[in-house]
């Protein structure tokens, strides 16, 4: 796909949406759930913190430990056989088995947005004085992670001897990405948001199959849907900081690029990996694009300072580009009619 057909695309989705945006919502990035994990000898704590960095419910991953509770996870035994733990009975009746676990309080953080994600990425709290800066800070995290996952794609497409000018142009983009970081950092620290930590472990080169799954879902969905998110998001900020809507522009042009790059990527990628794993790339595509949809119904906070669009557009917006895109996801269920 070209780049110049993928920002039509977005906006011609994003004007379609733009009379009812709104400019007094923004997802929150933090949410809190509660995990079982069996203790297998470690303290409370430490068998929560195991949690840490894995993945939650749609765009939520799960950060740091609020609280734990010492427990008992009990379940019954069936008759002995040879070797058999000798908790269960000699005359080989079931038997009540006690295994300790850890109940975990555990707090989330939202990862959806703008920004591809490198796997194992794991972030500290976005925090600030305000919910503009908890946002930008959000925001600088992604696109920090952004800039370590096209190094890794540049990486593996030079060890799979990819063609040298889909490799320049994925270098291209980390480099844009290293210029959003320093956008989102300026209004990360207008907005009294605090620097947030981003932890992302050395991988070993990846196979074309897992480097194409994950292109589908990171760029084809994720990138795409992200280009929406900032072209609505510049628009929107328009009328509160012209010099904001700016450098939200800026970001918006590159991550249509980048879109259109996946695209290109994807296909040669598909072209050189076996039909079983094209199978699998549409698998995880579509998991993409549920997860996208699953991201719309998170709870939001006032954000009036920064134009981001409410829910019921994001929605309006999910769906143009879905029928743009032609995205199939596990539900056929219209999302504007949920947001009515």
């Amino acid at each position: 796909m070209k780049k110049r057909d993928l920002r039509r695309v977005v906006g011609h989705v994003v004007l379609a949406a733009m009379p009812t945006l709104a400019l007094t919502t923004a997802c929150r990035t933090t949410g809190e759930a509660t995990y079982v994990v069996r203790s297998e000898g470690r303290t409370c704590r430490d068998a929560c913190a195991s949690l840490s960095g894995s993945g939650g419910e749609g765009s939520w991953r799960v950060a740091g430990v609020m609280d734990c509770v010492e427990a008992t996870e009990v379940e019954t035994a069936s008759s002995p056989r040879p070797g058999a733990d000798p908790s269960v009975s000699s005359e080989g009746e079931a038997a009540q088995l006690a295994t300790p676990v850890a109940v975990c309080r555990m707090q989330t953080s939202y990862m959806g947005g703008i920004g591809r994600r490198p796997e194992g990425l794991v972030v500290s709290e976005a925090e600030g004085t305000t919910e503009a800066g908890a946002f930008f800070a959000r925001m600088e995290q992604l696109e920090r992670a952004a800039v370590v996952a096209f190094a890794r794609s540049a990486t593996s497409l030079r060890a799979h001897d990819a063609p040298s000018h889909l490799v320049r142009d994925v270098l291209r983009a980390g480099r844009d990405e290293e210029r959003h970081v320093v956008l989102a950092a300026r209004w990360r620290a207008h907005f009294g948001g605090a620097l947030a930590s981003i932890d992302v472990p050395e991988l070993d080169t990846r196979t074309l199959d897992a480097l194409a799954r994950e292109n589908a879902a990171e760029g084809c969905v994720h990138e795409t849907w992200g280009a929406v998110l900032a072209e609505a998001h510049a628009r929107g900020a328009l009328r509160a900081s012209p010099i904001l809507a700016r450098d939200l522009r800026e970001i918006a042009i590159d991550e249509a690029s980048h879109a259109a790059l996946s695209h290109r990527l994807d296909a040669w990628l598909r072209a050189s990996v076996s039909a079983r794993a094209r199978r699998a790339i549409d698998r995880t595509r579509r998991d993409a694009i549920e997860e996208v949809r699953a991201s719309l119904e998170d709870d939001h906070a006032d954000l009036d300072a920064i134009g981001w669009p409410s829910r019921a557009a994001r929605v309006r917006l999910f769906d143009a580009i879905s029928s743009e895109m032609g995205w199939r996801s596990g539900s056929s269920t219209s999302l504007a009619r949920s947001a009515a």
